[in-house]
């Protein structure tokens, strides 16, 4: 069973994604923060698959949990969701990690495009291992 780590800072868009993960048979951490993701991806035994991650939260951003993880070598595969990419140099910072447009999706996110791309990634990752 994959394990995958949600981050959000709105506790509605935690629990919906928590149940329909788990619904497909998945097993779900979440985070309401970024530092908390971090913290949990440091441990060595975290055996997390996936992370689906937003972008604006409160404290350390997506944008900084991204950066932190290049910077402490935590590779795992991350979907960025985003209510809009409007700020400035977003898109750069992001092709500069290795992310792009296939790796975003917007809110409110259809969790039917979400899963196809959690499991996009999953099969990605599996085989690159």
């Amino acid at each position: 069973m994959s394990r995958i780590l949600v981050v959000d800072d709105e506790s509605e868009m935690v629990l919906v994604l928590k149940r329909f993960f788990t619904r497909q048979g998945f097993d779900v951490i979440t985070a309401s923060r970024g530092q908390v993701a971090l913290d949990i991806l440091e441990k060595p035994d975290h055996n997390i698959d996936l992370m689906v991650l937003d972008m604006r939260m409160p404290g350390k951003r997506g944008i900084g949990v991204l950066l932190e993880m290049k910077k402490k070598c935590l590779s795992i595969p991350v979907i960025i969701l985003t209510g809009s990419l409007n700020y400035s140099g977003f898109v750069e910072i992001m092709c500069t990690l290795g992310y792009g447009e296939q790796d975003v999706l917007y809110k409110p996110v259809s969790l039917e495009k979400l899963l196809n791309l959690v499991n996009r990634k999953l099969d990605i990752s599996k085989k690159a291992a």
